[in-house]
């Protein structure tokens, strides 16, 4: 979920502005709200966005072409809840009919998406490596669905204007400007930034995933001497090697460091004579560690096959593919 900043009570203008979404007929087709939807994530994202025909929609009103990076979006219109039995219907289509071709599913709502819902799509989409990007209408903070609009106001009010009646057209306008004058907009708007940036995109279900792997491993001999070619069980009883609390402390202390560094380019160093433990030392650093980073291991059988001639994102893809 987005840990966005509290913002003031929702304004007179921000709820004309919710008015006119959530009364925009039509609800489908290219001039309706699955429309100003799809032309806004265009406009955001600078993909070309298409919409589905009725009845060959498969989880997803609109989508980007296949590519490297794509997304798929499903606009609903509502004005009390969310049906969740709905929407899981068409996450669960979307996870199968898209698993191949789709990297972010975006929900767009008039409405608020509970954390319970958010958290059940969520399960859905994660199993086929789709991230959830919820766009709905908070009630405590200001709205990611009003943040994406009017992050690309003027051509939406462009979009709209032989669409609407005069006042329509100014409550969509005014409220727009209303969301962009709120002191949380620049950094809601560099939070979905980033939700739908693809470089960052699926990091942390990256991240989840990984940790589960590695906290198998360390607890099972077994497997540690399989994926690892030597007993790396931090987590198995008892533990085999000495608490070396010094040093997981220069680690951490290291890496704070470098991830102060302006440059970005720091590097931290683990150095020691061959068995003296430094992949132990690591491991035990990692496991207390809160929030735990990524950890990728090029130890045991996958290191054979990474070379130094290997561009880096494409050693780092060997390495996850591995931890899957």
């Amino acid at each position: 979920m987005s840990t966005q900043p509290a913002t003031s009570t929702p304004s007179a203008a921000r709820f004309a502005l919710r008015e006119v979404l959530r009364l925009w007929k039509p609800a489908a087709g290219e001039k309706g709200f699955e429309g100003m939807v799809a032309q806004a994530l265009a406009e955001f994202t600078g993909y070309t966005f298409r919409l589905a025909r009725s009845g060959a929609q498969f989880g997803r009103d609109a989508a980007s072409p296949k590519a490297p990076f794509s997304i798929a979006m499903e606009a609903k219109r509502y004005s009390d809840s969310v049906p969740l039995q709905e929407l899981v219907g068409k996450a669960t289509l979307a996870a199968f009919a898209l698993a191949e071709g789709v990297d972010v599913w975006v929900l767009a709502a008039t409405v608020e998406v509970s954390e319970p819902t958010q958290r059940s799509l969520e399960e859905i989409l994660d199993r086929e490596g789709i991230s959830l990007l919820t766009l709905d209408w908070t009630e405590t903070c200001l709205p990611p669905l009003a943040v994406l609009l009017a992050a690309v106001r003027a051509e939406i009010v462009a979009w709209a204007t032989p669409l609407l009646d005069p006042a329509a057209l100014a409550d969509l306008s005014v409220g727009l400007d209303d969301i962009a004058g709120d002191p949380s907009f620049d950094t809601l708007l560099a939070e979905l930034r980033a939700q739908l940036s693809p470089a960052l995109l699926g990091l942390d279900a990256f991240r989840k995933k990984g940790g589960e792997w590695c906290e198998r491993n360390f607890a099972s001999s077994k497997l540690a001497q399989r994926n690892f070619s030597q007993f790396l069980t931090p987590l198995e009883a008892p533990s085999l090697i000495a608490e070396r609390p010094g040093v997981r402390s220069a680690i951490a202390a290291a890496l704070q460091t470098a991830m102060t560094d302006p440059e970005g380019d720091s590097l931290v160093a683990v150095l020691g004579a061959e068995g003296s433990g430094k992949t132990w030392a690591v491991a035990k650093w990692w496991l207390p560690s809160d929030p735990r980073p990524i950890l990728l291991l090029s130890i045991g059988r996958i290191a054979d096959q990474l070379s130094a001639n290997d561009e880096p994102l494409e050693m780092l893809a060997r390495l996850a593919a591995h931890q899957d």
